[in-house]
């Protein structure tokens, strides 16, 4: 395992860059990455997951914080890292139900910090991140 998420995250990007369909699809994932979580500290995107067999829709919120989490919770057991560099492709573009959906998959934890909590919407449970967060780029 990694000493710290700034080492996955190289790992995740040594990996794309590695792979020729992956470098190919995603040729700046670094800096995607970079740039998502700090347009996402800034100003957080509202995503409305849809309902599965009739339950309600759930809302979202997606800050710097929650992608940089999705992709550490990513890499441990059971999960993998395959489908990050296209979340974050999407995220970048503006698209933020795929890394909706896996956040309510339970890839990403709410509550890991003390200043991470459950909000709820009208429409449902809201995973929400609520506290600072710094405009720094990760390291690399």
């Amino acid at each position: 395992m990694w000493g710290n998420a700034t080492e996955q995250y190289e790992a995740m990007f040594a990996a794309c860059a590695a792979q020729p369909a992956c470098q190919a699809a995603y040729p700046n994932l670094r800096a995607e990455f970079n740039a998502t979580v700090q347009r996402l500290n800034r100003q957080p995107l509202t995503v409305t997951v849809p309902g599965e067999a009739g339950a309600p829709a759930t809302t979202v919120v997606i800050d710097g914080y929650q992608l940089a989490n999705v992709v550490v919770v990513a890499a441990l057991p059971p999960f993998a890292l395959t489908d990050v560099p296209a979340m974050v492709h999407a995220l970048a573009a503006g698209d933020g139900l795929p890394a909706a959906k896996t956040i309510l998959a339970g890839q990403s934890p709410t509550g890991c910090c003390p200043c991470r909590r459950n909000r709820s919407s009208s429409r449902g449970s809201s995973p929400t991140a609520r506290h600072g967060t710094s405009d720094a780029p990760i390291p690399g």
